[in-house]
């Protein structure tokens, strides 16, 4: 432990995870239960193909969600690179349904932990905007909202400057992935909108079909698409 415990903040931590009221009050209290929801995963050696009839199961899921959608689609996602299979989708949606809006959320060039991944969204950036009419948000490395999404960064930024003087502060990346559908549908799981996840990486996540949820959701989201975020 002393390799990586430095100054006060796993100390702190630690006392919080032996308190059984704070543990009760973070993260019991705000479960609540919804009207449906569907573990979906995918299957070691998964079939290649993301968006096609024979994919795997957790991507025929989100398929079948996403050709619900009839006004609005919010995505989060850290690595934004669509397949073919993923672009036909869209442009199909869209040629059905002419005032169907896709909106994402993702990382900026600042903001990015990966930058083989966003190069590749990069390239792609004026395919997605111009012609498939994504409305995309990319998110800054040190968004206004940041002391409500880690209270404790004055103090990260401290102990990292006394660390490595003279060196780039620590920078807010986006790592959440999820999706919603209308005011009806929401997916939260580890399914990046990449073609890693389509065709690699084992992926899981839960379905969750309820109106409250989705709202709650779309807010979240929707708050990180603010211009000061």
């Amino acid at each position: 432990r002393e390799d990586w415990d430095f100054g006060p903040s796993l100390g702190a931590l630690a006392a919080e995870a032996g308190d059984a009221a704070l543990v009760a009050a973070r993260f019991v209290a705000p479960l609540r239960p919804v009207r449906a929801v569907w573990f979906i995963s995918d299957e070691p050696g998964k079939a290649r193909g993301w968006l096609r009839r024979t994919a795997p199961r957790g991507t025929l899921a989100l398929r079948a969600a996403v050709e619900r959608g009839e006004a609005d689609i919010l995505v989060q996602t850290p690595y934004l690179v669509l397949s073919p299979a993923a672009r036909d989708l869209v442009r199909d949606l869209r040629a059905a349904r002419p005032g169907l809006r896709f909106r994402i959320s993702t990382n900026s060039f600042a903001s990015t932990d990966n930058l083989l991944a966003y190069s590749a969204n990069y390239r792609l950036r004026n395919l997605y905007i111009e012609q498939l009419g994504l409305e995309v948000h990319e998110f800054k490395p040190r968004p206004a909202v940041l002391p409500v999404l880690f209270p404790r960064h004055a103090e990260m930024d401290r102990l990292a400057a006394q660390a490595k003087p003279g060196a780039r502060p620590p920078f807010f990346s986006l790592h959440a992935k999820s999706l919603v559908v209308d005011q009806a549908v929401a997916f939260v799981g580890s399914y990046n909108l990449d073609p890693r996840s389509e065709n690699l990486n084992t992926e899981c996540g839960v379905l969750i079909e309820d109106a409250d949820f989705a709202r709650e959701l779309r807010a979240e989201i929707e708050r990180d698409l603010r211009p000061e975020n």
